[in-house]
This record gives C-alpha cells, structure tokens and sequence, in this order.
C-alpha cells in the first residue's frame, strides 16, 4: 500500500505533463545493437550434417552456438554448448560459414536443433531446414531398432536373474 501511494502521484504526473509547443513527444530508444541483431544478420552455411557418429546412437538434442564474427565475414570465435558429438559437426559446418555484412563485428547467437524422425523412410536423406534467420533444424530418419525376444521367460524371476548372471559370468571364465 505504501509502494502505492508514493509511485500513482509519480505515474499520473508523468504521464498528464504537458508538452512545451513546438516540441514533439520522443519515441523510446531503440534497443542496443548487441541486444538484438539486424534483420540483415544472416548466416550461410553450406556444409551443415546430421553428424555419423550421432546417427549411429541415435542422439538427438539443441546446441547453441555464440559466434564472433570479424570484419570480413568470416567466424572469429565459436562456442558451441550441447551434445559434443552433436556440436563438433556444428561446430565444423561454422568454421566455413560466411556472414552477411550486417552482421560483421557482431555476436550472434545461433540455434541448431537436431532430431530424429520415426515416421521417415530410412532411405529418406537427412534435411536441413532454417526455421528463422538464426535457428536451424536438422531432421534425419530414425534407424531401425531391432528387438528380440531371446531371453526365456525364467530370466524375468529374481532367482532366474541370478542364474542368468552366473551363466554370463562363467561364459566368460576359462577352464585349461
């Protein structure tokens, strides 16, 4: 209540001031550059893949990347934060990229989402599509998973289990 009382006299004065004649209202400021990059800002990149080592265990995620980018253009510092082995192929598709010029002596923060897709033929190739000037999407058919039932049922017991580990573990010891 207190809070209210001293802030209403303040808002109401302020926003009831009148204008001097001849001066016109100012607009707000606009927003540092750093803050928000210009629409001009745009990335291309050419070499961006869902990375082979990721596909084959089938990790899927987001890796954000901050780039410095210099006066020509070109990837001054990169760092990556996501999967390593999902950031090492952004990583490598960044360090060829080249930047228009609204965005040189900028950092831009930019966002690659990588998934698997189940409802994919397997033979479909991986695509790459640019949700937004600063965000990418990475979608790859998902690999088959084969399931077998080799396990008898007995393995599912808590005595079965053991016998199971026993059995494992004497496969593996060596009689001369």
């Amino acid at each position: 209540m207190c809070y209210d009382r001293r802030v209403r006299p303040f808002l109401a004065a302020s926003a009831l001031a009148p204008i001097a004649p001849g001066a016109e209202a100012q607009d707000p400021a606009p927003p540092p550059p750093h803050e928000a990059p210009s629409a001009t800002c745009f990335p291309i990149i050419t070499s961006l893949r869902y990375p082979a080592p990721a596909l084959a265990t089938n990790i899927m995620g987001t890796v954000t990347s901050a780039v410095a980018v210099d006066s020509n253009g070109g990837v001054a510092q990169l760092e990556p934060t996501g999967h390593p082995l999902l950031a090492a192929g952004v990583q490598e598709a960044l360090l060829t990229a080249r930047f228009s010029s609204g965005c040189w002596g900028q950092t831009v923060a930019l966002r690659f989402n990588s998934r698997l897709d189940q409802k994919l033929d397997p033979a479909t190739p991986v695509s790459v599509k640019a949700a937004s000037a600063h965000a990418y999407e990475i979608v790859a058919p998902a690999g088959v998973i084969v399931v077998s039932n080799f396990d008898p049922a007995w393995v599912f017991t808590r005595k079965g289990r053991f016998l199971h580990r026993v059995r494992a573990w004497m496969s593996k010891v060596r009689f001369w």
